[in-house]
């Protein structure tokens, strides 16, 4: 025992040792790397400082020389001539520099030689420039010492300067950045090195001491987690009996820890998800994956609990935990027989209610159909009256037949639009291809009088599509909309234009008008049922039509709204099913 204890405190140390031996070790590349990397960084800094600093010369040279040169022109003084040479020179000398600085930086190459290029050109200007006053003389030159040219040129010139300093300026600020951190990561290395050696041994002999303090210890937390976990946790071998397990397992199935361990797993699950089970535990040995299942287990006392797994295998064993979940099973299935019973609710009060609304239809077609016949009479016995003893009684009675005569005459119009509402559903066909562009022009000759008295122009955008509906239906529906927009004009003749557009599942008619406008307000109102925005003696009508075309789109599967303002004309919308 005491050999076995030595040998595993020599192992410890020497790997102690070793560990010890690659910090210093690795310590120690990393000062010489940090160390020649600032070396390196500060090299990088002081290049670009040269440049930049060469680069200012080079302009501030070229401004003393064109100085040296305007002041020689207007003076014909030579110390201004001289000076002009110097600077000449030593702009000259400062691009050559330039140009060894930067050799080993082909990407500055070319706007360094257009930089050479431009001072050429300046230069080859300001002799020009002084050769013409040498010939022609201070007062011929005045004008010429700086033209729009050589401020061009110069403009040129200090933008690649500049673009050339920012560019470096850049860099410089990158170079230092790399110094200013190399220099602080050298001198951290250099202060950490000693202790970081010393506080290594001293963790070394820490975590060697109390290494079997800490295993203990984790152990112990282990077991305790093991033992207290609510969840069921377990270790199945190779055999499929049960390694270890937990008190939870006790709990939900109702056997002593030795029964448990009497028998496989299986033999505890329910008959009809043995199959399942063992099949889902192979594939997960044999892949190597996670599992994640849900099956039944029978208690002792014959009760069925259900049990949600998630297992993984690692070498011969299988690691697993459960959670009973048979009360969420429940649930969920109590859940699903209440929306079963629900469902068959909906469907008996679906057909309850179709069945009702069939009924309600034939109601009023039969009650509208019947009320024609003694309404004709009512109506053709007033019309006698009024035509024989009109004028031939008191005012008031002349009054009254007028408002009978009328009200029949009302009452038989919405007796019919009433029909016309109910025979939507109760006389629909079945629905056919239908050009819509026949539809519009059946539809302009059924109002070709209502056009022609109201000077309406009916314009069709493009051409229309052709598409499944009831073609007596829609000829309703477009002459619904075409009739009210001449109904319900204003001041000028009405302008109305229909057009039609494809979307994914459905096509998008638009009939725009430029009649007297819908406040927003009513814009669901209208198309309800005998209701009317506007008196019947300014414009007739029963306040039916708008709800036939509503009814008309929602039984071709689409639907119908508008945009509108007051004097600004209205648009309605509606779509067709493809």
């Amino acid at each position: 025992m005491l050999k076995r204890f030595q040998f595993a405190i020599d192992n410890k140390t020497f790997a102690g040792f070793i560990f010890i031996l690659i910090i210093l070790t690795s310590i120690e590349w990393f000062t010489v790397r940090t160390t020649n990397e600032l070396i390196d960084n500060t090299k990088l800094v002081n290049h670009t400082h040269t440049v930049i600093t060469k680069l200012e010369l080079v302009f501030s040279f070229l401004k003393d020389a064109e100085s040296g040169q305007r002041g020689y022109m207007l003076t014909n003084d030579s110390i201004y001539m001289d000076r002009y040479k110097t600077d000449n020179a030593d702009v000259v000398n400062e691009i050559e520099d330039i140009k060894k600085l930067m050799a080993d930086n082909p990407e500055y190459e070319q706007r360094i030689m257009l930089l050479d290029s431009l001072v050429k050109v300046r230069y080859h200007r300001m002799e020009l420039t002084l050769q013409f006053h040498d010939i022609k003389g201070q007062k011929a030159v005045s004008e010429m010492i700086m033209t729009k040219e050589e401020n061009r040129i110069m403009d040129q010139i200090r933008k690649v300067i500049d673009a050339l300093k920012d560019d470096q300026k850049e860099l410089l600020a990158l170079n230092t950045a790399r110094t200013d951190e190399s220099a602080k990561r050298t001198i951290s290395v250099i202060l950490i090195t000693g202790s970081v050696s010393f506080l290594i041994v001293l963790f070394a002999l820490y975590f060697i001491n109390n290494d079997n303090i800490k295993r203990k210890k984790a152990e112990e937390e282990l077991n305790r987690f093991f033992t207290l976990s609510l969840d069921m946790m377990c270790i199945v071998g190779a055999d499929g009996f049960f390694k270890r397990i937990n008190p939870a397992f006790e709990d939900v199935l109702g056997y002593t820890r030795e029964e448990l361990f009497a028998k496989p797993y299986h033999e505890f699950l329910h008959p009809d998800d043995k199959e399942k089970t063992t099949t889902e535990v192979s594939r997960m040995i044999d892949e190597g994956t996670k599992l994640t299942i849900e099956n039944r287990c029978i208690r002792k006392d014959g009760a069925v609990r259900w049990l949600a797994w998630k297992a993984v295998p690692v070498g011969n064993m299988r690691y697993a935990s459960a959670r009973d979940i048979t009360e969420q099973k429940l649930a969920a299935e109590k859940i699903k027989m209440m929306n079963q019973e629900l469902e068959l609710r909906v469907q008996k009060r679906t057909a309850e209610l179709k069945r009702s609304n069939e009924e309600l239809q034939q109601f009023a077609y039969v009650a509208s159909h019947d009320l024609q016949e003694p309404l004709r009479m009512v109506a053709s016995y007033m019309q006698l009256l009024e035509r024989k003893y009109k004028g031939q009684l008191d005012e008031k009675a002349d009054m009254y037949i007028g408002f009978a005569v009328d009200g029949a005459s009302r009452m038989k119009a919405l007796i019919n639009d009433l029909l016309n509402f109910s025979r939507v559903d109760s006389k629909a066909q079945e629905l056919m291809p239908t050009d819509f562009n026949v539809i519009i022009e059946e539809v302009k000759q059924n109002l070709k009088e209502a056009i022609k008295e109201s000077n309406a122009e009916v314009i069709v955008e493009a051409i229309l599509p052709t598409v499944n509906a009831e073609k007596t239906q829609m000829i309703q529906l477009f002459q619904n909309f075409i009739s009210n927009a001449i109904k319900f004009r204003g001041d000028i003749p009405p302008v109305i234009i229909v057009s039609a557009e494809e979307q994914a599942t459905h096509w998008i008619f638009k009939i725009k008008d430029n009649g007297i406008g819908i406040e927003k307000e009513y814009f669901d109102r209208i198309f309800v049922i005998f209701q009317r925005l506007n008196d019947r003696t300014e414009y007739p009508g029963t306040g039916i039509g708008l709800a036939i075309c509503k009814k008309i789109v929602e039984r071709h599967g689409g639907q119908i709204w508008l945009e509108s303002q007051p004097g600004n004309g209205t648009t309605f919308f509606f779509s067709i099913k493809k």
